[in-house]
């Protein structure tokens, strides 16, 4: 549509300050001479347009033009400083100056109505310096640093060209290229030590979306359906971290059906419960909490050595 090609056109000047009409035409697939049509209606309606002719010119606007606010509904307005809100709210990205430059033009309070933190209490500012250097490596195109360990206990140094900061299961994952590896792989922060930004500059700046293989297994915790009956003192648990499966009163406590991820976390999670809670089926989850038990109890029983 012809208004969404002005719009974007005076988005495009207000970001590059100056382009060609051939550029332009090839952007959006029209020829040179809708292009000029297209400034001349821009001018007509009031958007301070220039055209410098020959070598190194170009279409240009006057500085300091910007788009006025009236452009975007009131819901549209909204929209914007919430999606800015929620990004403020991770802690991760400072956008509170464009968060004031945005409601001084939109005219609009703050609403302050949401708040995140993805750590825990005791490691919350060391994983948010190590989150913000991640990502200064990531959009200034350095590779990273960091001695791994693996999940044998084995410690490798590594030098990766990092791709983007993924948050899954209650933890921050790296994906990047490894050249150790010499494959794109991903890393987990905790146990990634002393990260460092080095002076190499990534040379494929081409961001690859994550392999199909690579994300499966990324995501390969399947999902087993347990069945629990819990009682006493962690009952309050329940409503909060049970809520998406099947949840009973029953004489004997509650009985609660759910689909939970399975691997190795899933054994300490339901250990945790302790004496409250008894895992009903299926029998196999059963048995592997038993064994659990007895490497716990069987620790605590053998004399030091």
């Amino acid at each position: 549509m012809k208004i969404d090609r002005l719009f974007a056109i005076t988005n495009i000047l207000i970001d590059k300050r100056s382009i060609t009409a051939t550029e332009l035409a090839q952007r959006f697939g029209v020829s040179v001479r809708t292009i000029y049509r297209d400034i001349e209606i821009l001018s007509s309606n009031g958007v301070p347009i220039y055209t410098v002719q020959g070598k190194g010119g170009g279409i240009s606007l006057m500085d300091h033009y910007s788009i006025d606010r009236s452009v975007f509904t009131d819901e549209e307005q909204k929209k914007i400083l919430m999606a800015l809100e929620s990004i403020q709210a991770t802690k991760q990205i400072d956008v509170e100056e464009s968060l004031l430059k945005l409601r001084g033009l939109f005219q609009k309070r703050s609403s302050n109505w949401v708040e995140i933190d993805f750590y825990g209490w005791e490691q919350s500012e060391e994983h948010k310096a190590l989150f913000s250097l991640l990502r200064d490596c990531i959009l200034s195109d350095h590779a990273v640093s960091f001695l791994y360990t693996d999940l044998e206990g084995k410690e490798t140094e590594r030098i990766v060209e990092p791709v983007k900061l993924i948050f899954k299961g209650y933890n921050w994952y790296l994906y990047g290229y490894c050249r150790m590896r010499k494959d794109y792989r991903i890393f987990k922060l905790v146990r990634m030590q002393q990260v460092k930004k080095t002076e190499e500059l990534v040379e494929d700046k081409t961001r690859e979306a994550m392999p199909q293989q690579l994300q499966k297994r990324f995501n390969k915790d399947d999902l087993v359906e347990v069945e629990l009956l819990i009682k006493g003192k962690n009952e309050f648990r329940v409503y909060d971290e049970f809520r998406a499966g099947y949840i009973e009163k029953t004489d004997k406590g509650i009985y609660v059906r759910v689909k939970l991820p399975n691997n190795d976390w899933l054994y300490g999670y339901l250990i945790g419960f302790g004496t409250s809670m008894e895992v009903l089926g299926p029998d196999w989850l059963r048995e592997r909490i038993k064994e659990e038990l007895m490497k716990i109890v069987k620790k605590y029983l053998e004399p030091d050595s």
